[in-house]
């Protein structure tokens, strides 16, 4: 939620031009950037319930690039790898 929020005002701001722009230093496609956005459709309540939702440790294959044995590969973002996203912000 609060990445929606963020990302909104790179976009209102002009910081970058589009979706693609935000796709790119998180290494996943505009769909994922447009179901992030998405997210700011949902009800103002939902939104608050989101943001302070509890802070859960996530599992231990996910720090390993791989989550729940599905073979999806989990973006530098997902990780906390952000220093490819400080240059956007």
């Amino acid at each position: 939620m609060a990445l929606a929020i963020e990302f909104d005002g790179m976009l209102c701001e002009v910081v970058v031009t589009g979706y693609a722009d935000l796709a790119r230093p998180g290494l996943v496609v505009r769909a994922r950037i447009t179901r992030i956005l998405n997210l700011l459709n949902l009800a103002a309540d939902i939104q608050t319930a989101i943001l302070f939702l509890p802070e859960r440790p996530l599992p231990e294959a996910a720090y390993y690039g791989h989550c729940g044995g599905t073979g999806d590969r989990v973006s530098p973002v997902a990780r906390g790898d952000h220093e490819d996203c400080e240059s956007l912000i």
